[in-house]
């Protein structure tokens, strides 16, 4: 193990990300303190192209709220927040 790898809170194949995903999952969401949905909301990854595309995803969307400003669905949700459902046409 590198030096930084010792320094990091993960690493590649690392288990970090995926167990607080199992504690979020099976004690926050299944208590009704999180919602389902809100595990879209972000991705883990062990790819760095696919890290990269989330990031300038992030940024890309998140400079044109800044310009425009949000939009709002039927559901009174942010748009931009949840595209996946707006694009549905669904309210939830």
């Amino acid at each position: 193990m590198t030096s930084s790898e010792q320094r990091s809170i993960d690493v590649p194949g690392g288990t970090y990300w995926r167990a607080w995903l199992d504690f979020v999952t099976t004690e926050l969401v299944e208590r009704g303190l999180v919602g389902r949905g809100d595990l879209d909301l972000f991705v883990i990854t062990d790819d760095v192209d696919e890290a990269c595309r989330e990031v300038i995803g992030f940024y890309r969307n998140y400079h044109s709220i800044r310009w425009v400003g949000p939009t709002r669905n039927q559901c009174g949700r942010a748009a931009a927040i949840c595209a996946d459902c707006h694009d549905r046409g669904r309210n939830t």
